[in-house]
């Protein structure tokens, strides 16, 4: 297609179109167009779309909407534009240029369902006709694979307007497919997007919420605050797969780190934060490193904007320092400490053997109950109102969906439909087994003896 035309020309060639169109037959032109649509080069679409176009700026609304044994052109229009978007087309002048005299004639069409979905259609896939004349002006060349930041923007205000005009029920159906399109296509910026619109601020525990002066807080509801752990979590799983370097998921960031400096002026007020593990691990993966680099530099004058950690939640190298150790090393490492048994079994550590041979958290003569049974397994030693142990009492401590929140996989769940502690192919070794039970993978390396 000739680059650089001009306007004069611009508008013969649309005039030539639609003219051409007006002298045959519609239905059986409109039928050849959708038909070729599916067998042609991006150079070839590009061209028919433009044919397309021009009929449907020149052509009277009652024209282009006119039904052709199902098809219009109007119709024809938008399934070119979606075909072009499957291609990743990348605009060429002719059809550019003709685009915002398209997107006049869709706002004429008012409510008209097919005129909306043609102006979605241009909004996704095309720049405006500002945008696209000051890149060419300046001789930036837009690229077909990732939009621009601006772009990126759009689609994020966009995805929180979807989310605010959804109703309860949809919510979760919106939510449900995240999950879905995570599982089988994994994650990407849309779904990084989509999720983070879909987010609340942090809260402090034990607000009420029906008093709260945020929208999003103030209708939360025990399904709400299941949905949004649930898209904490996608958050989490999109924040891990992602290039954050990327401008497609800057958008996102911002949003993400305007929640997160909610959550350290939470932290630094002394009040205890709901869901607090989720927004340390989110502040953790959305942090600017940039900024962190400048702030630890002592000749910038800044200081780290890094709250320091909760004392109810110890910092990393803390935690690390406090896991139990044996004779050996880090007991739960230990190979010789873990060894197994000539039954299958794992031996305890000796250091954790009661004088009875077993563990003392498991030993009946250790920790016995005036009952005869283990504290924490006993209904009249912890009872709960149902007759149960309180712990394990799904009425005391069921979640949204009906279950034990240890076993639910909508609560917890893995990329297998099912609880991630519990699925073996989440967490299997080379023998097929999960690897706590697995005789071969807890036997000591070869060549180690017991000392």
């Amino acid at each position: 297609m000739a680059a650089g035309v001009g306007p004069g020309a611009m508008d013969k060639r649309v005039q030539y179109h639609a003219g051409r169109f007006r002298q045959t037959n519609a239905r059986a032109v409109l039928h050849r167009y959708e038909v070729r649509s599916w067998q042609m080069s991006k150079e070839e679409l590009e061209r028919h779309a433009f044919h397309v176009a021009c009929w449907l700026v020149v052509l009277s609304v009652d024209e282009s909407t006119q039904d052709h044994n199902g098809l219009s052109v109007l119709r024809l229009f938008v399934l070119y534009l979606k075909s072009l978007k499957e291609a990743r087309w990348q605009p060429g002048d002719c059809l550019a240029g003709i685009l915002p005299l398209v997107s006049a004639r869709a706002c004429s069409l008012g409510d008209d369902p097919m005129g909306r979905r043609l102006l979605r259609q241009l909004k996704d896939l095309v720049p405006s006709a500002e945008t696209y004349s000051q890149g060419k002006a300046s001789g930036a060349v837009s690229s077909a694979c990732e939009p621009s930041e601006a772009k990126a923007v759009h689609l994020t205000q966009k995805a929180i307007q979807r989310w605010k005009n959804l109703d309860p029920v949809s919510r979760e159906a919106y939510v449900e497919l995240l999950e879905r399109e995570v599982e089988s296509d994994g994650v990407g910026p849309r779904i990084l997007r989509s999720a983070v619109a879909a987010l609340s601020p942090p809260r402090c525990k034990g607000d009420d919420v029906s008093t709260g002066t945020d929208e999003a807080v103030a209708t939360e509801t025990p399904v709400s605050k299941d949905l949004q752990a649930r898209l904490r979590r996608i958050v989490l799983w999109c924040l891990d797969g992602l290039d954050l370097s990327n401008p497609n998921v800057a958008p996102a960031l911002e949003c993400l780190r305007a929640h997160v400096q909610r959550f350290q002026e939470l932290l630094a007020s002394s009040r205890i934060v709901a869901c607090q593990k989720h927004w340390n691990r989110i502040q953790t993966r959305c942090a600017a490193p940039n900024i962190a680099d400048v702030a630890s530099d002592p000749s910038s004058g800044m200081q780290s904007s890094t709250p320091r950690p909760s004392p109810d939640i110890p910092a990393r190298r803390g935690a690390t320092s406090q896991k139990k150790r044996c004779k050996h090393g880090v007991r739960q490492d230990c190979r010789v400490c873990n060894a197994a048994s000539p039954r299958g079994k794992a031996k305890p550590c000796r250091q954790r053997e009661c004088p009875h041979g077993k563990l003392k958290s498991n030993c009946l003569k250790c920790q016995p109950c005036p009952h005869g049974k283990l504290k924490r397994n006993c209904r009249q030693c912890k009872p709960c109102p149902h007759g149960k142990v309180s712990w394990f009492c799904l009425q005391c401590r069921a979640c949204p969906h009906g279950k034990l929140k240890r076993y639910c996989p909508q609560c917890r769940p893995c990329g297998h439909g099912t609880v991630k502690q519990g699925c073996l192919q989440c967490s299997a070794c080379p023998h097929g087994k999960f690897k706590r039970k697995c005789a071969h993978c807890r036997k000591p390396a070869s060549g180690q003896q017991h000392s």
